[in-house]
């Protein structure tokens, strides 16, 4: 009797724990050529409501701002700063005491890239904050990671590769 109570007990106890777990924003990425040479990374986020995703560069005081960073790379040179796109809301945040800028719903974060040789490689991700009125979400990364054969050969008329990805 007693084992059959811990067990209901324990299997009560990790269903709610599971429960728990917080998956509100989603991350598709895909490389996306916009010349022999040059592409974009994009990175596009679906928001649960009540939530919302940090911008770029807020500094070192507040929430976690969205960086994109390659781990290892051949051939790829970064053109410029990573880019959001969307509606961002800029607002005097009292529990970080500071202005933050963020965006709800949805959000892309663009970050173009050249390629300086024909057998091209970069593995990466992208690093981003969330929160709620409640909690926020530890610092996650939304990894990548693209070469000159990553896509498959249906969509290379497309001009478009890419693979989903979730953020956790």
């Amino acid at each position: 009797m007693r084992i059959i109570l811990f067990l209901l007990v324990g299997w009560y106890t990790i269903g709610n724990i599971q429960a728990q777990i917080k998956e509100p924003v989603k991350f598709k990425n895909e490389l996306k050529m916009t010349s022999e040479t040059e592409a974009e990374i994009v990175f596009t986020a679906s928001i649960e409501k009540g939530w919302h995703v940090y911008s770029t560069g807020l500094g070192d005081d507040g929430p976690i701002s969205a960086t994109f960073n390659i781990n290892a790379s051949n051939h790829v040179e970064t053109m410029g700063k990573l880019q959001p796109v969307g509606k961002e809301i800029s607002i005097y945040d009292k529990m970080f005491e500071m202005n933050v800028r963020y965006f709800e719903d949805t959000v892309q974060f663009i970050q173009k890239v050249k390629f300086t040789g024909n057998d091209y490689f970069m593995d990466g991700f992208l690093e981003f904050g969330a929160c709620n009125d409640e909690s926020c979400l530890p610092p996650t990364q939304i990894p990548f990671k693209y070469g000159k054969n990553s896509c498959k050969r249906e969509r290379r008329g497309s001009g478009k590769c890419g693979r989903e990805a979730i953020g956790k």
